[in-house]
């Protein structure tokens, strides 16, 4: 059976604008998101939202260069972090 998403939006909930480019438009199929615009590649922004900002900086981090964060300042600080956090297991 396909996976099941079983979170629901709430008023409380963190909020980010993300473009996801055509690889990424799965993402619009599984999680519960607002599609704001469909882009001329191919591509779809969205509003995504979450309970923590970390979600949404994983998700972000795990699609690379197929999404970019259009907005959501809590979104970039955490994702920010899990990037810096990341790269220093790699300093040396």
């Amino acid at each position: 059976p396909p996976p099941v998403v079983r979170y629901l939006p709430g008023e409380e909930d963190v909020r980010a604008v993300i473009k996801l480019g055509p690889r990424a438009r799965w993402v619009a199929e599984y999680y519960p998101v607002d599609i704001v615009e469909e882009t001329p590649d191919g591509g779809t922004i969205v509003q995504f939202s979450a309970g923590d900002p970390a979600v949404a900086a994983r998700l972000l981090l795990r699609l690379g260069p197929d999404a970019d964060l259009v907005s959501g300042a809590e979104v970039g600080a955490a994702l920010d972090d899990l990037r810096g956090r990341i790269l220093s297991h790699y300093a040396g």
